[in-house]
């Protein structure tokens, strides 16, 4: 128990705990019905509580209240602080502030239609937040087509002189000319709310009535427009699903997560039919799937903009009760919680929860990429580099005691292996153990081999693994070439400092923390050049050793050894071979078969 906290204090009334680390940081906000109770239970009942809970109360050093009239008003601000102050140990909504809304200005006489990010107690009605911005366009796309209403600032009189563009392109019906009375609009606005509220039928129904008053008073003209419109949601109508025709409206949740992120993957359903979809990323430590869905039905519903009366969700939650009434209160309706255990919704559950490993899947991976980024960045920063070093080739020497000497060429594009630009070199020109001469003719080979002439394959940053004498190698085939003006390193091994050549030519060193993420993604580069190279290099000793093994054998010459190595493909196989299979390959008679056999049994 923290001894400077004073549980006595707290009050036995609903309200908001904010604890703090011994930095004044918040770490942690939560809601209660008993501030003094709920607060109490964190240092008397530890071992009931969770290894991410434990480790929270290790690190609380202080713990604030706020006292409320009511849970509801507890949980609503518990909610708000928590965007406000984004609690490392809260699971919280990332990004939650991006998400768009539709509002259409109701309290206006002529209602506008606008993009907002925040719900604003202003009496205007929204839609969403959509997580799709792309789905959200084509829906306004098809607004502007089918009911085009105002999307400007204007204050509508009617005695505007001249509409604007929007009115010729029919994208709106200019009542700020007088284009269409008050009465006309106010009903394209109501099918506007229906329409994005999921009651197309009633939209159709509505328009039907429209198209018969005008073809009843001859104005076929107005008719055949609106018969265009209806054939337009009717088209919109075919692509959704009737999933639940015994359901009017519900909202389905499925979750899916991880150690420290989590997908909640929302289905509306509107009138018995799918009507869309949005899914939602959380960040949180190691919390546990009821947490999580808890935190997010709090979340999500405090900035909905419309509140079905039932919610269905995969298993239970936390605070049932208080969240629904706070609900219910929110709607103006009753709102429930239901867990289905089997049947349809059960299976539009498992669809949701299908659903939502896709995206986390799909978000975890695009996090990847983006960090990625993030490390080229920061690598172009510190090397000064014109451009982002998006293609990076390493080169590295393996060869023991000059023999078998080979180079090897690794390729990194957008900081992933890219193993179609490999290449291995044998070492042609350089007797013994010459390291800083082979690295040159594995240079020189590389930029000078036609495959790589193209100017979109030379690289963005060169990486060779050694230090100043290495590097100094490779700067000077650069020069030779006409190519100083690639950008070139070297990595040392054991004190992995980075050498790099300053503006006057000298060289000078880097030195970057153990813990660098562009550190690691050069050892990465670097450790995979050197493996390359080495593999190769083993490979050829290993060719070379059998070569040599058959050739100490009588009889054995180079063709047949080839023969031999060629039908078998390694020594070890010829080896196990029998005196028959031996003798299937040209030119080997029994009684070469059997010293054949009789010398590679000898170990040596």
């Amino acid at each position: 128990m923290k001894e400077k906290i004073n549980l006595q204090a707290f009050p036995n009334k609903p309200g908001v705990y904010l604890m703090k680390d011994k930095g004044g940081r918040i770490i942690y906000i939560g809601k209660a019905g008993s501030l003094k109770g709920r607060v109490r239970s964190y240092f008397t009942k530890r071992e009931d509580l969770s290894p991410r809970i434990r480790l929270l109360i290790n690190k609380v050093a202080d713990i604030e209240y706020l006292v409320t009239d009511s849970q509801i008003e507890a949980l609503v601000l518990e909610n708000n602080l928590i965007k406000k102050h984004h609690p490392y140990f809260n699971v919280r909504l990332r990004d939650d502030k991006t998400y768009p809304y539709i509002k259409i200005t109701t309290f206006e006489d002529y209602p506008r239609l606008q993009i907002v990010r925040r719900m604003q107690a202003d009496k205007a009605a929204y839609f969403g937040p959509y997580t799709n911005v792309s789905s959200m366009r084509e829906t306004l796309s098809l607004i502007s087509q089918t009911f085009p209403l105002r999307t400007c600032n204007k204050k509508i009189n009617g005695k505007e002189r001249r509409a604007c563009l929007n009115y010729q392109i029919k994208r709106c019906l200019a009542p700020c000319v007088g284009g269409v009375s008050k009465d006309d609009y106010l009903q394209l606005v109501k099918n506007v709310c229906s329409f994005l509220a999921g009651k197309q039928e009633k939209v159709v129904k509505d328009l039907q009535a429209q198209m018969e008053r005008a073809s009843h008073n001859l104005e076929f003209e107005k008719a055949a427009q609106i018969r265009d419109k209806i054939q337009t949601i009717e088209k919109v109508i075919e692509k959704q699903k009737m999933v639940l025709p015994k359901v009017k409206d519900e909202d389905i949740i499925g979750i899916s997560h991880n150690e420290n992120s989590a997908c909640l993957e929302v289905f509306f359903v509107r009138q018995g039919k799918l009507l869309g979809e949005e899914h939602f990323i959380m960040e949180h430590k190691k919390a546990l799937k009821r947490e999580i869905l808890t935190t997010f039905v709090k979340q999500f519903y405090l900035r909905a903009a419309r509140i079905p009366p039932r919610i269905v969700i995969p298993f239970e939650i936390e605070e049932r009760e208080s969240i629904e009434d706070w609900l219910s209160e929110k709607r103006g309706g009753k709102v429930f919680f239901k867990i289905p255990r089997q049947g349809e919704e059960k299976g539009l559950i498992n669809l949701a929860n299908k659903n939502a490993n896709l995206h986390l899947t799909e978000s975890l991976s695009q996090d990847k990429e983006e960090r990625k980024k993030e490390v080229l960045d920061e690598l172009q920063n510190l090397l000064n580099l014109k451009s982002s070093p998006l293609r990076i080739e390493a080169f590295d020497i393996s060869n023991l005691g000059g023999k078998e000497a080979v180079g090897s060429l690794v390729v990194f594009l957008e900081g992933k292996p890219n193993k179609g630009d490999y290449r291995r070199f044998k070492i042609k020109t350089v007797e013994g153990a010459n390291d800083y001469a082979m690295l040159g003719e594995v240079l020189s080979r590389r930029f000078q081999s036609p495959p790589f002439k193209p100017s979109s394959l030379m690289p963005d940053l060169l990486l060779i693994d050694g230090g100043k004498g290495q590097l100094n190698s490779c700067l000077l085939v650069l020069k030779r070439l006409g190519l100083s003006k690639i950008p070139a390193i070297g990595l040392a091994k054991k004190e992995e400092h980075i050498f790099i050549r300053d503006k006057d030519g000298s060289l000078s060193r880097l030195v970057l923390a153990k813990d660098s993420k562009v550190l690691h993604l050069l050892q990465n580069v670097r450790d995979e050049a050197h493996r390359f190279a080495l593999s190769y290099h083993k490979k050829l000793r290993k060719k070379k050793l059998e070569e040599s093994r058959l050739d100490k054998i009588l009889g054995i010459g180079k063709r047949r050894r080839q023969r031999l190595l060629s039908h078998f493909g390694s020594l070890e196989r010829i080896k196990e071979a029998s005196l028959e299979d031996l003798q299937k390959v040209a030119g080997i008679s029994k009684e070469l078969a059997k010293k054949i056999k009789s010398k590679l049994e000898v170990k040596e």
